[in-house]
């Protein structure tokens, strides 16, 4: 797992139950998007079956085409709100038979908060009574949407962000990035590395990102008309639940680094702001706020936040939030 950023001690460990034959039936790779928890559990899966990854034996070749017979990907089909109970049955169907290199069966299931609950508690079977040499990776954002059933049947990883360092130094030696344009991508995708290289790769997306940051900072000085209309808008009810409690979690984030960066200039600490790229406008907007204000709505993103878990109506949770700003 050499080429991975970051997340030394999730790495060790799993390592080490390899080494020392000690693997769990049940891993649950938690945490926010972007931070490599897909592509640690790749590797994670693929060290199992080749502890070298000599990229020489079956294993390996097959990996490598993505075609290994005893590795089974579960996604959400893009027409589905979830995965379904007919995805697990399947599956299911598949790991009674005998594994085809006598090694590990080794099931990833993406995104798996929006298994339905016909699929939650038909894969919990599976969980419960686990076959021999059978190992499932659980990958989700957000573990209130799981059933704790699932949950407890686990060995729980929770992934943070990168620190800065570890960020900066991939991109100088991997890119040859001066360390003033490596530390802004990592200031800009807030620690998460599979950000922070994607920005990198594609320029006109972080233009777009920063055209972003640029209408959030120009949201508190619209009428409350206006704010509305961008609401209705933003969270549309052609999207899925989901997927609205998702985009508002995204905005409710970035809305809680930009008051941090108006405490921070308040404070005369302007070298440690995030979006150093608009200190003149953060500076601008400061003027409108005492900090006594700004922590106030901090704790207003923290009870939005927690409102979502609990699968509120985003809508009005970002309504709400508005008439705070």
């Amino acid at each position: 797992m050499n080429s991975i950023i970051g997340h030394e001690k999730i790495i060790y460990f799993l390592q080490k139950s390899i080494k020392n034959d000690k693997l769990n039936h049940a891993y649950l790779f938690c945490g926010p998007a972007h931070l490599g928890k897909t592509t640690i559990a790749k590797n994670f899966l693929s060290e199992i079956l080749c502890e070298k990854k000599c990229k020489k034996c079956i294993h390996c070749l097959n990996l490598e085409k993505n075609t290994h017979p005893d590795v089974y990907f579960i996604n959400k089909e893009k027409d589905k709100k979830n995965i379904t109970i007919e995805q697990i049955r399947f599956l299911q169907e598949k790991l009674i038979r005998h594994s085809f290199h006598g090694s590990y069966k080794i099931i990833l299931i993406n995104q798996a908060e929006t298994l339905s609950l016909g699929a939650a508690n038909c894969l919990l079977k599976s969980l419960e009574e686990p076959n021999p040499k059978t190992i499932f990776i659980l990958i989700a954002e957000n573990t209130n949407l799981l059933p704790k059933t699932i949950i407890s049947r686990t060995q729980i990883l929770k992934f943070l962000p990168v620190a800065t360092k570890d960020i900066v130094n991939y991109f100088e030696k991997q890119f040859n990035l001066e360390a003033n344009q490596a530390l802004e991508l990592a200031k800009i995708s807030i620690n998460k590395p599979g950000l922070a290289i994607t920005f990198f790769q594609n320029q006109n997306l972080l233009e777009e990102h920063k055209k972003q940051i640029r209408e959030f900072i120009n949201f508190p000085q619209k009428n409350l008309n206006e704010k509305f209309q961008i609401i209705e808008k933003t969270l549309s009810t052609k999207n899925e639940f989901l997927e609205n409690i998702k985009i508002l979690q995204n905005i409710l984030s970035q809305w809680d680094l930009i008051i941090r960066d108006l405490i921070l200039i308040k404070n005369s600490l302007n070298i440690f702001i995030i979006h150093s790229f608009l200190e003149n406008e953060l500076k601008e907007l400061v003027q409108n706020y005492d900090e006594n204000q700004l922590l106030q709505i901090l704790k207003k993103i923290k009870k939005s936040k927690e409102y979502l878990f609990t699968n509120a109506n985003p809508k009005l949770v970002f309504e709400n939030f508005t008439l705070n700003l």
